[in-house]
């Protein structure tokens, strides 16, 4: 049986904690927020779990095993420091911290306590997103040529972080999930028309070795949710709406085929192909519930997670450069040794 504590009992945190209740072998023993109100809406609806306002009180607890992490990204440093160095596991909710160089100290505190740290890239878990990412590993989609997301929704503006730090961790964890590759650089357009502090509406892109392009779109400011995803290959092409309750996945079978012609005025002739387009079957599994699990199942069996840590750095580093090009309004290099 492993024990774990959630800490944060907000929105996410309530989520994670039905979640984790689910997962074989697996028992939620406490639950951390500094608000009073929202320990008694975890201790009403789950009478059996220990709350607190203490994180000590958790990181001391030697029942606990791991602790999973739903709070502002301001606070993910120094309390998965505490949990690591007390010899817990630790699942920390997207950006894993909001500097590369305490997502590098973490991994080293992890590395010496032999503890797991997992970063809450979600989409990574979605069924369309695995079964894209088999169709690209099998040759199916080709090779990539581009890809394009638009993330955008009329909600409340945030005051601790920008557009780009609460929207693009999930579009550059995708991009480094679905190309298996490391960066080049990155532009990025960014505005801010209601909060005078925060960028609210970003343009973008980032740029991967050869010449493949990932754009992205993302707002608060905008009159309807969106959370689309294009995948471009020289085979077929991929539109995911993870919005769309009914078909999720399209695989399209278009693209351009280039063909020699000796008969024809030119050497090459490029034939539009436009074939038949299938919504595949996906695992329609919550994704937060294959989360957790994947998680508990790295913990028990001393395994690597899918978003590792060091995916949640790379992310990071992504995220550091595209701010810095907000600023300067160049493309910004991203260089991710360490």
């Amino acid at each position: 049986m492993i024990s774990v504590g959630v800490v944060g009992a907000g929105y996410w945190g309530p989520n994670l904690l039905r979640n984790f209740l689910e997962v074989p072998d697996t028992n939620v023993s406490m639950c951390c927020d500094t608000r009073q109100e929202r320990l008694d809406f975890i201790k009403k609806r789950y009478p059996s779990i220990e709350t607190t306002k203490s994180f000590d009180d958790m990181i001391r607890n030697e029942k606990i095993d791991a602790i999973s992490i739903a709070t502002h990204a301001s606070s993910h440093y120094e309390l998965a420091k505490k949990a690591l160095e007390h010899g817990k596991h630790v699942l920390i909710e997207k950006p894993i911290t909001e500097k590369s160089e305490h997502a590098l100290e973490l991994m080293e505190i992890g590395k010496k306590n032999n503890r797991i740290i997992m970063v809450g890239h979600i989409m990574e878990y979605a069924g369309p997103v695995e079964t894209v990412k088999e169709m690209i590993d099998n040759g199916e989609i080709g090779q990539i040529y581009y890809m394009d997301s638009v993330r955008v929704n009329l909600q409340p503006f945030r005051e601790d972080v920008n557009v780009l730090w609460d929207l693009a961790p999930h579009d550059i964890s995708l991009s480094l999930y679905f190309l298996g590759q490391d960066p080049i650089s990155t532009y990025v357009l960014g505005q801010s028309y209601v909060s005078d502090t925060q960028e609210n509406v970003a343009f973008g892109f980032i740029r991967f070795p050869n010449d493949v392009i990932s754009h992205f779109h993302l707002s608060w400011l905008a009159p309807m949710k969106m959370r689309q995803t294009n995948i471009v290959g020289s085979k077929k092409m991929v539109f995911y709406d993870d919005v769309d309750n009914i078909e999720k996945l399209r695989i399209f079978d278009q693209g351009v085929d280039i063909e020699k012609d000796p008969n024809a005025l030119t050497e090459r002739q490029m034939i539009l192909r436009k074939g038949n387009m299938y919504a595949p079957k996906i695992d329609t599994r919550e994704p937060l519930f294959k989360e957790v699990y994947h998680f508990i199942d790295c913990v028990k069996n001393n395994k690597t997670p899918r978003s590792d840590a060091l995916e949640g750095w790379k992310v990071v580093k992504v995220l550091e450069a595209m701010q810095e090009s907000i600023k300067s309004g160049k493309e910004v290099p991203i260089n991710l040794n360490y």
